[in-house]
């Protein structure tokens, strides 16, 4: 896997970080179907993570992101749309992805989809 100026990032945002295994899932994943895009743990506090959370969207290759513990319901109140699909991310984790320069929404699909192009 190569990581270029043109790879998607997924923040998968949680703390601690040591027992995340997204990255063990979708990254070989990625790897193997030539998908320019990698899982990056970001272990984040709770007390920096509504500052935190509206920083990381502002970066330009910033794909979305991937909620977990202890962040999974505090998300919800952060977000600029939330489908009603994502009323139970609290119980899941909660994908967040970006669909404008300046916009984050939850919903209850797929984060990453190989045949769409970049949002």
């Amino acid at each position: 896997m190569t990581i270029s100026g043109r790879t998607r990032l997924i923040a998968h945002l949680g703390y601690p970080t040591e027992s995340f295994k997204a990255p063990m899932i979708y990254n070989p994943y990625f790897d193997k179907h030539g998908i320019d895009a990698v899982v990056v743990p970001m272990g984040c506090k709770a007390e920096n993570y509504a500052a935190f959370l509206k920083l990381v969207f502002k970066l330009s290759n910033i794909h979305g992101a991937l909620v977990t513990m202890p962040h999974k319901v505090t998300t919800i109140a952060l977000l600029d749309e939330v489908m009603t699909t994502a009323s139970g991310a609290a119980i899941l984790t909660a994908p967040v992805t970006r669909t404008s320069d300046r916009d984050r929404s939850a919903c209850a699909r797929k984060i990453f989809d190989s045949r769409s192009s970049a949002v």
